[in-house]
């Protein structure tokens, strides 16, 4: 539907094995569930940002709270764990500039 091909697995460690998937051979994002989670329905998914610091402030003045992070994962990234003003959570991952 979304033009989504499955890519890689990673082993996120404590959190969970995460799924990325790609459009056109570039990883553009992942999915996972928690490991840390208490509802086996819940699960968060993760988007590519040029810019992680850039991002975590567009998520503030946008009315969503970063609940953790920056915090470097495996390959380099950074990552960031966030809630909308809804509450939903979602994940961005990016490089710092």
């Amino acid at each position: 539907m979304f033009g989504w091909l499955k890519g890689d697995g990673m082993d996120m460690g404590p959190w969970a094995p995460t799924s990325l998937f790609t459009i056109g051979g570039a990883a553009v994002g992942a999915m996972s569930n928690s490991r840390q989670q208490k509802r086996p329905d819940s699960g968060c998914t993760t988007s590519n940002v040029g810019d992680i610091d850039a991002a975590a402030k567009r998520v503030g003045d946008g009315g969503g709270k970063i609940m953790h992070g920056p915090q470097q994962v495996p390959g380099g990234g950074w990552i960031v764990q966030a809630a909308d003003p809804q509450g939903a959570a979602f994940a961005l991952v990016g490089s710092r500039k």
